[in-house]
């Protein structure tokens, strides 16, 4: 790999931490370092995969729009797959081939963190965990209990993600790269503060930190951009928080058992091979937040 190195980051199960009609066990962000040339490759396989499987090539590629059935906000249909042919099971796997064939062409790295709520809530004694109970959202319950602590998950791994560029980048001394995350209002502020914690150590009296020399700067995308590195990022986040959620709870599975396998099989075919690593970071999630919850208390009966 030549040229800078950027990041690519896509999360998977944001409705768990903030919307009401979504409960979902886990969250997960996922992170892929391309080099400057590979975006550029990725763009014109993805572009040529979408003119043939495609109706609407001229969209962003999301996982979750191949394999689960939309309801249309105003008429209440289930709405179809972007073309038709995508309905019919054997031309819907000879997509799904040809979209891992593509993935399997491409030189990149990439790092799934995640975080299984369930567990938080049991073992911080939070409100229990409900499948489809809109008021237990964890939003609720974090902001009553945690000292408003709703989006802890979104700190903890954008952190091990810029930590896993960092330690990319310093391997290789030539290297630099950007930052590329696509655009979640709930979350901006928190993928900033971070960022500027890394820049602020640059120049830090602690003076053992190198990563900020060679950052060249962060975006923020909007779901329409047409960005290949989300694009990837997002599928192969996408896949892999299916996989959790069918190995613990299967009624969060939202896509049918034929497609199911298709999306398990494909995806399990190159993440050995591309060493694809999903890291659970729970329990770290839990330390910080039992600590934040001490914290707290101390602070309320000092007040």
């Amino acid at each position: 790999m030549q040229g800078n190195s950027n990041l690519y980051i896509d999360e998977s199960g944001s409705g768990a931490l903030y919307e009401k009609r979504k409960n979902y066990r886990f969250f997960s962000m996922t992170g892929v370092i391309f080099n400057k040339e590979e975006p550029e490759k990725a763009y014109h396989l993805l572009n040529k995969w979408k003119n043939t499987y495609l109706i609407r090539h001229n969209l962003p590629l999301h996982g979750s729009d191949l394999f689960e059935d939309h309801i249309d906000g105003k008429t209440k249909l289930v709405k179809k797959y972007r073309k038709i042919a995508l309905n019919k099971i054997n031309i819907f796997s000879k997509a799904i081939d040809g979209l891992t064939e593509i993935i399997r062409s491409l030189n990149f790295v990439t790092r799934i963190y995640y975080v299984d709520l369930f567990k938080v809530r049991t073992d911080l004694r939070l409100n229990p965990y409900i499948i489809g109970k809109k008021q237990n959202i964890f939003k609720q319950i974090i902001n009553e209990d945690l000292n408003c602590q709703l989006l802890y998950p979104v700190t903890i791994i954008s952190n091990y993600l810029l930590a896993f560029h960092e330690k990319y980048i310093n391997e290789r001394p030539s290297r630099c790269g950007y930052i590329f995350y696509e655009s979640q209002a709930e979350y901006n502020s928190i993928i900033m503060q971070n960022f500027n914690q890394l820049i602020l150590k640059t120049y830090g009296k602690d003076g053992n930190y190198t990563f900020g020399d060679a950052l060249l700067g962060i975006s923020f995308l909007n779901k329409s951009a047409l960005c290949p590195g989300i694009e990837i990022a997002d599928y192969i986040g996408y896949c892999e928080t299916q996989l959790l959620r069918n190995r613990h709870i299967k009624k969060e599975i939202e896509c049918s058992e034929n497609r199911f396998k298709i999306l398990k099989d494909n995806y399990l075919s190159f993440k050995s091979d591309m060493n694809i690593r999903a890291i659970n970071v729970s329990q770290e999630c839990i330390d910080r937040l039992r600590k934040i919850r001490i914290e707290s208390k101390h602070n309320k009966k000092a007040s």
